[in-house]
């Protein structure tokens, strides 16, 4: 508990347990409001399973608890749960609309680039965008940097010759 995580990433979840009659099954829950509900994390884990890796989830929560729960072989139920609460924040992204794959594209032909990007009481006006392309799956270019997050832009490629163009869009804290 009092950790703070990061939506997306991924967290090591490390217990112990034992019991007499020995453990038949596990299961992981997650609580974002302190404890009083549960959804399901993993279940089914076997009796030798004592760390689980877990992709956090969009949860903006400052309430989160995780709960073990162990079952044995005479069906009696055990539990624990975080001692304290931990906090989850949902960084700041950004996602491609447009272009969204298979148009075909001409040196010199300007390209509408669209975008939201959203994440953990972000304002949009609190960060610009960086865009960048990438050709053939070769490195990321840079397309312009400091670009006003109002979702979108045109950009007019010059010299570029390609039938594979991706096209990167990131959230950057002004």
């Amino acid at each position: 508990g009092g950790e703070t995580l990061k939506a997306g990433a991924v967290c090591n979840i490390r217990w112990n347990a034992s019991d007499l009659t020995g453990i038949n099954k596990q299961a992981i829950l997650f609580s974002s409001d302190g404890g009083i509900n549960y959804s399901i994390v993993a279940e089914n884990l076997s009796a030798w399973q004592y760390s689980y890796s877990w992709t956090v989830p969009q949860s903006n929560t400052a309430a989160g608890k995780i709960k073990i729960t162990a079952i044995d072989y005479a069906n009696q139920v055990a539990s624990a749960e975080s001692e304290a609460v931990f906090a989850i924040i949902t960084p700041p992204f950004a996602a491609v609309l447009a272009p969204d794959g298979g148009e075909q594209f001409y040196n010199g032909q300007p390209i509408d680039i669209r975008w939201m990007s959203s994440g953990d009481s972000i304002v949009p006006s609190e960060y610009t965008i960086d865009l960048n392309y990438q050709l053939d799956d070769g490195d990321w270019q840079s397309i312009v940097t400091g670009q006003a997050n109002d979702g979108a832009y045109t950009w007019v490629p010059s010299g570029i010759s390609s039938a594979a163009i991706k096209v990167k869009v990131e959230a950057v804290k002004a």
